[in-house]
């Protein structure tokens, strides 16, 4: 099997899937609009580089909260106030990133280092010495078993347990892996759509913001370069912006 013939295969499984659940394709990215504004992604990330034959993809999980959905192209808006990724087990966290590795299929040089069904991986961790791994080779069929079993029996679930504005609340509060994006336009549309209700998650962004801007403050800055001084400086600045920004929309709440 071909790479293109991979991913014609992997999609053509996917939309089956993701078909009742009325999930629209464009490219590498199948989302889905609710009409309260929540919105769902699956992206398959590629990463390829074809005079090499290096090619591998892993699976990035989005879900978003848009004002005014209908009003709106689906394909136009950012969905990324959560974002996680497939992992590669259905009981597991959204913070484990897999990279499903197809070079081992069409490079022939990959091939060739393939023994019982393996291959190795040369690493190095902190202040250790470089050391070979062998790990098991997936067939192209299995990888897209793998994917089509998670996105069915992990993501689905998930997606069904967020259709409400209560549910989307929930999973913010609850630490499942996700990466929450606590920026100040987020923090505004929660505020618009949660009200009081966003006020005990909000004083927690604050609190973060605060003791980043600290940590970032107490840090020896004497042994690095105008460049890099001048990047923190900036990063001070935006932070401090930041916590002003949020205790303003704090203050709105408050009254």
């Amino acid at each position: 099997m071909e790479i293109k013939e991979f991913y014609k295969e992997l999609y053509t499984k996917l939309k089956e899937i993701l078909k009742p659940y009325d999930f629209r394709k464009k490219g590498d990215r199948f989302r889905r609009l609710l009409d309260n504004g929540i919105a769902w992604e699956i992206e398959i990330q590629r990463n390829e580089f074809k005079i090499a034959k290096m090619y591998s993809f892993t699976v990035n999980i989005y879900i978003g909260l848009i004002p005014n959905p209908k009003a709106i192209d689906i394909w136009s808006i950012d969905i990324s106030q959560l974002s996680g990724n497939l992992g590669e087990r259905i009981d597991g966290q959204w913070d484990h990133q897999k990279w499903y590795d197809l070079s081992v299929m069409v490079n022939p040089q990959v091939k060739a280092q393939i023994k019982d069904g393996k291959r190795p991986i040369t690493y190095q961790e902190s202040g250790k010495e470089w050391q070979t791994k062998w790990i098991p080779v997936q067939k192209f069929e299995e990888i897209i078993d793998e994917v089509c079993d998670l996105i069915e029996n992990k993501v689905i679930p998930l997606y069904l347990s967020v259709q409400t504005l209560d549910g989307y609340k929930e999973l913010l509060t609850v630490d499942k892996g996700f990466m929450v994006s606590k920026g100040i336009k987020s923090a505004r549309l929660y505020a618009d759509t949660f009200g009081q209700h966003f006020l005990p998650m909000l004083n927690e962004w604050i609190k973060d913001a605060n003791n980043h801007l600290e940590f970032m403050t107490a840090q020896d800055m004497s042994k690095y370069d105008e460049f890099y001084l001048k990047s923190h400086e900036r990063s001070i600045a935006t932070t401090k912006e930041r916590i002003a920004a949020l205790a303003e929309i704090k203050k709105q709440l408050q009254h």
